[in-house]
């Protein structure tokens, strides 16, 4: 039984780290080199032997972009929004997610593609959202050609950033396709991942160091949160399986080996991102709890129990106007957009499709809203058939939409 449980906790220990690298780009070896210079955008042009060109450059010597555009370019632009990358890791073009073999689909479907590693990285959605609209005007005056359709594309936190651009300035996109999506805003996700480790620290207080505003700098995220938090629900599964049958943390997952990932996935995401949020908010309060009543399929006793005794936190209206600045979704969706989003999500959960479709249900928008869930368990693994069927699918239904517009 105890070769059993150590093999169970380094399967889950494995499948945490590695699911938590998914989001964030491996970024120790840049796929171009990083120019520098003074200038505001310094460019090459790299013509290979395999049937495109590839314009690799920089803007304002931080913000690395590359194009790639066929010999057989179609017209169309396939602008693409990386995911979370920590924020102490260097600048570099995006590598994960399968992005260079969705990339290279593309390519090969005669798609152009343009595609950046921002200016800086972490919850970096106001600035991800500025590059990845910069990159529009910088591949028109490059390639000399404006595309005749201009397609968002996005992974994880970049789903929120092509969000606000289709929002913000739906005439100059014409559909969108996200993949795991933190589309319910950076409010919901903040708030989940909070809520994991208040109500994880009530049930096992003790286990990890610091609070959920106060981690220290430093942890080893195996030795101090993975391994003490899985130790902590095998000797005793009650809160694990409490926590997520909570409306406010459904941990996903289809067993008890997938929720305890979720479960560490959540805490681990948290030690990651805490210190970049708490520096974009001058240390103010990010998590908000104050007035959340906790609730779900659970005995009512536990409910009186964690209602009473979470700690609470308060976030202050200048921290929720920073948020809001960052972007919130309003559901102002007026161009068509496809969601692909795994079932069970441990990093971006799917209630976050679910918010976004309220509020474009809302707003009156949602028969330009479609979400394709896959069931399995995972973050961001969608394959490069998977992409193309979905943007082939986008495609059509603006190119049938524009025909039937037109014959009306």
């Amino acid at each position: 039984m105890k070769i059993y449980r150590k093999n169970v906790l380094l399967c889950i220990i494995a499948l945490a780290l590695f699911a938590m690298g998914g989001c964030s780009e491996n970024t120790t070896e840049p796929e171009v080199p990083a120019f520098a210079g003074d200038a505001e955008t310094m460019q090459i042009s790299v013509v290979t032997d395999d049937g495109f060109t590839r314009y690799d450059g920089v803007i304002g010597g931080q913000n690395l972009y590359a194009f790639l555009v066929p010999d057989d370019w179609n017209g169309e632009l396939v602008l693409y929004a990386h995911g979370f990358i920590d924020a102490e890791e260097p600048l570099a073009l995006p590598t994960k997610d399968n992005v260079i073999e969705i990339r290279d689909r593309m390519v090969e479907m005669g798609f152009a593609w343009a595609y950046c590693s921002y200016r800086e990285n972490g919850m970096a959605i106001k600035d991800g959202a500025w590059a990845t609209r910069r990159l529009q005007n910088l591949f028109v005056a490059t390639v000399k050609t404006e595309p005749s359709y201009t397609w968002l594309m996005a992974h994880s936190l970049g789903g929120l950033i092509a969000v606000e651009l289709a929002e913000k300035h739906p005439d100059e996109y014409d559909g969108v396709l996200t993949m795991s999506g933190m589309n319910g805003g950076t409010k919901a996700q903040i708030d989940y991942v909070g809520d994991v480790r208040v109500l994880f620290d009530l049930f096992y207080p003790g286990v990890l160091p610091g609070t959920v505003i106060d981690v220290p700098e430093d942890l080893d995220l195996e030795q101090d949160i993975i391994l003490p938090a899985i130790y902590a629900v095998m000797d005793d599964p009650t809160g694990l399986g409490i926590i997520s049958y909570l409306e406010q943390t459904p941990l996903p997952g289809r067993n008890g080996d997938e929720i305890v990932e979720s479960l560490v996935t959540a805490l681990g995401f948290h030690v990651r991102g805490i210190h970049d949020i708490l520096e974009r908010t001058k240390g103010a309060c990010p998590i908000h709890n104050i007035d959340t009543v906790y609730s779900g399929l659970v005995p009512p006793e536990y409910l009186g129990m964690i209602n009473a005794g979470v700690q609470r936190y308060s976030r202050s209206r200048p921290t929720e106007n920073l948020f809001d600045r960052y972007y919130e979704p309003n559901g102002e969706l007026v161009i068509p957009m496809i969601a692909l989003h795994d079932q069970y999500d441990p990093i971006v959960p799917l209630f976050h499709e679910h918010l976004y479709a309220a509020l474009v249900a809302a707003a009156g928008n949602i028969d330009n809203f479609e979400l394709r869930v896959v069931e399995r368990y995972g973050h961001t693994g969608f394959s490069a058939d998977e992409a193309a069927e979905a943007l082939l699918d986008l495609r059509e239904k603006v190119i049938d939409g524009s025909a039937l517009a037109l014959s009306k």
